[in-house]
């Protein structure tokens, strides 16, 4: 029974890997020998709930894909003399599950890390140490670096002061419709007068119109858009009106 369950055990757990690998969109371009040879590689970690697995600062070594379970990232806001851990810390990022990934940025760069990774629960990885790294996805360096960009200018825009409506002038009318207007406004708070596209919406006619699950998605669907062709949502204020 052991011959045949021992084998059987090892194609699952393979064919349960080969899944989470295709799940990750960054690995897409990968040809399926290329994602049989990064299988081969793979080591399996488990964590415990509030394990820390990446610590910001630290020199990365690991490159890490969640299996199951779920991770939170974190970060230190610089503080006034421009050290992390001086001002206002651990600020949550945002959340990764199962397909997510994380490390990449330390293997590439060879800089500190750049953010705190804790297991928000019992997390199963996948992980590839640095050699495994550049061998198995060196071809793929030039996504996981435009990846890498994104994600630091997620975390730039966190860190950066709240916008104000009360902060917000208006410049001209871009347009007008049945529900609102989109008015272009500048930010007076940021020193450079930033220029943003105002969206504005009445709440009587949304609801007259049952309209307002239609925004709500709207609003949804904006904030994950991050396109150098699609206005990228920065705030939402809620009025009187």
């Amino acid at each position: 029974m052991e011959q045949v369950l021992g084998p059987l055990t090892e194609l699952l757990k393979r064919n349960f890997n080969r899944r989470v690998v295709d799940a990750v969109p960054l690995l897409g371009p990968l040809t399926p020998a290329d994602k049989d040879d990064l299988l081969a590689v793979l080591q399996d970690v488990s964590c415990d709930a509030g394990h820390t697995i990446i610590s910001q600062g630290a020199v990365g070594t690991t490159f890490y894909m969640i299996k199951s379970g779920s991770v939170e990232v974190f970060k230190d806001r610089e503080g006034e003399k421009g050290k992390v851990g001086e001002g206002e810390s651990n600020q949550l990022i945002t959340t990764l599950k199962s397909g997510g990934y994380f490390g990449e940025r330390a293997l590439l760069t060879l800089e500190p890390c750049s953010a705190t990774v804790v297991a928000a629960e019992a997390t199963q990885l996948m992980t590839l140490d640095k050699a495994a790294f550049e061998r198995v996805l060196g071809p793929l360096q030039n996504l996981i670096a435009r990846e890498v960009e994104q994600r630091e200018a997620q975390a730039a825009r966190l860190n950066r002061p709240p916008i104000s409506y009360s902060d917000l002038k208006e410049v001209a009318v871009l347009g007008e419709g049945s529900f609102g207007r989109v008015r272009l406004v500048v930010d007076r708070s940021s020193g450079e007068e930033r220029p943003f596209a105002l969206k504005s919406l009445y709440k009587g006619h949304m609801i007259k119109h049952k309209q307002v699950d239609h925004i709500i998605n709207e609003k949804r669907v904006l904030a994950v858009c991050d396109h150098p062709f699609i206005l990228r949502l920065e705030a939402v204020f809620t009025t009187d009106h």
